[in-house]
């Protein structure tokens, strides 16, 4: 599916992620090359080294085989969508969600995805009990956005359809959010109690 749905840095991306090694410039998208020349990836400073980081020489079977994804069960299917989505096809999850296009294109790697972050977290649960049922505060920055009626937001709340990435830095949020209009989230978040 994931081969029918992207362009040619999407299929460089599962390239990259199917067999590549991290860091390694034989395996890195074509697009990634070109982001760390300019120094710059969507929404943020791209500094050699930064791509993948601490994942240096790392193969998809090592993520496999690292403690989390053991303690999590997650399979090569888990790991593999979790890294898909990381890189800059993010846009082929989020955008048929947003749109709620039906069936989603990509709907088994939305699946397996869907699944290793709920497994990631009980590992979280598993593994730092204390962290995970304590308050986060996490940052959220939009380009160009406006909150259309901010009385009734404030009222009512809002809901994000798709996956949402968020940061614990606050600066890396304002990056993402630098624009004509940015707007900032600040989201305050707990685990719940095991």
């Amino acid at each position: 599916e994931f081969l029918d749905s992207g362009n040619q840095h999407d299929q460089e991306n599962l390239r990259y992620c199917l067999y590549g090694k991290g860091q390694d410039p034989e395996w890195l998208p074509s697009k990634v090359k070109q982001d760390i020349k300019n120094g710059h990836y969507h929404g943020g400073p791209l500094d050699e080294g930064d791509y993948d980081m601490d994942h240096a020489g790392m193969s998809l079977e090592d993520f496999v085989k690292h403690d989390w994804s053991k303690l999590g069960k997650l399979g090569k299917e888990h790991v593999l969508a979790l890294r898909l989505y990381t890189t800059s096809s993010f846009y082929l999850f989020n955008e048929p969600l947003r749109d709620r296009r039906k069936p989603h294109p990509l709907r088994m790697t939305v699946y397996y995805l869907d699944e290793a972050l709920r497994k990631l977290r009980a590992v979280r649960a598993t593994t730092d009990a204390r962290g995970f049922a304590g308050k986060t505060v996490l940052w959220r920055g939009m380009k160009d956005t406006v909150i259309s009626d901010p009385v009734k937001f404030l009222q009512e709340g809002g809901a994000e359809i798709a996956l949402m990435s968020t940061t614990e830095k606050k600066n890396v949020a304002l990056q993402y959010a630098a624009s004509d209009r940015p707007l900032l989230f600040k989201v305050k978040a707990r685990g719940m109690s095991m």
